[in-house]
């Protein structure tokens, strides 16, 4: 009978080890097809002697030398000292590496603070007090400053809130997200439609920031005497509706992200709230935790 067969041979199993030596063998492979092309290049400029300048295992820089004027070669002494040179370089270019990062890093810093500082002002230091009703919200901040927001807005005899999360991440996403509340506060005090009030934000966020800049957000207008709420939806994570019996309903009515498209008709809904139920509006920040 015949015999199939496999052309390549293996001495032994692969292991970790293994395959870390091949890698490095690889990553040699490619240093030395690397150097040889740098010996052509400065071949091709003419030079004679380069001498790199490493910081640990890094090159940072080098010499690079053509012909002396009396032609004659460099001489052990004069590489020594050469070499000697480019050490001190390559201190100078570490230290000046290390003070670009710094600068960096202090100015991200700064950044950061200034993010925080904003985000903390976007949230309301109280809830509201409605008679018949329990409000709590909790916004825990993570590594990065992003711009997830609530906010609670009076709109006539009724109680708006608002849970939005900007784009990007740092100062730029707290500024819109700044824009993006004052927008939402200023219209409420004229109009109590949800799906209208999106609109004219949508179109405003369109108009005064880049394109790759939007942001999901949910308005829900509450009015305590009957429990009765009318919301909108823009692209944002469907809120939960917890029924007193243990069903759970999502809101599931939604339409795109404000600042997307320059004029998006939203979509109003209704739903009431009946004694003991409970709505939960969230970010994808609790959606994404991970352990």
């Amino acid at each position: 009978p015949g015999r199939s067969s496999v052309g390549h041979r293996r001495s032994g199993p692969i292991t970790p080890g293994r395959m870390q030596a091949e890698r490095e063998r690889k990553i040699s492979g490619l240093i030395s097809e690397q150097r040889d092309l740098e010996l052509v290049r400065i071949t091709a400029a003419g030079l004679e002697v380069f001498v790199p300048a490493f910081a640990g295992d890094r090159l940072v820089g080098g010499l690079a030398l053509g012909p002396k004027r009396s032609e004659v070669a460099y001489d052990g002494l004069e590489l020594d000292l050469l070499s000697t040179v480019a050490g001190q370089l390559a201190v100078q270019l570490e230290n000046i590496r290390l003070y670009i990062e710094d600068v960096q890093r202090q100015k991200l810093e700064e950044e950061l603070s200034v993010a925080r500082s904003i985000q903390q002002r976007l949230l309301p230091s109280r809830v509201p007090d409605l008679d018949g009703f329990e409000v709590a919200r909790l916004n825990i901040a993570s590594a990065q400053v992003s711009g997830d927001y609530y906010d609670f807005v009076e709109m006539d005899t009724r109680c708006g809130m608002v849970i939005a999360d900007v784009s990007g991440k740092g100062l730029p996403a707290s500024l819109l997200a700044s824009n993006l509340q004052a927008s939402i506060r200023a219209l409420a005090t004229h109009r109590s439609e949800p799906a209208a009030i999106f609109s004219a934000v949508n179109k405003t966020l369109y108009e005064s920031t880049d394109p790759e800049r939007f942001a999901t957000a949910f308005l829900a207008c509450l009015d305590p005497k009957n429990g009765e709420i009318r919301y909108a939806n823009a692209g944002h994570n469907y809120p939960l509706l917890r029924r007193a019996g243990g069903r759970i309903e999502e809101l599931s009515v939604g339409a795109t992200p404000l600042g997307a498209f320059p004029v998006i008709e939203y979509e109003e809904a209704r739903v009431n709230l009946e004694p003991c139920d409970v709505l939960v509006l969230y970010t994808d920040g609790v959606t994404e935790t991970e352990d």
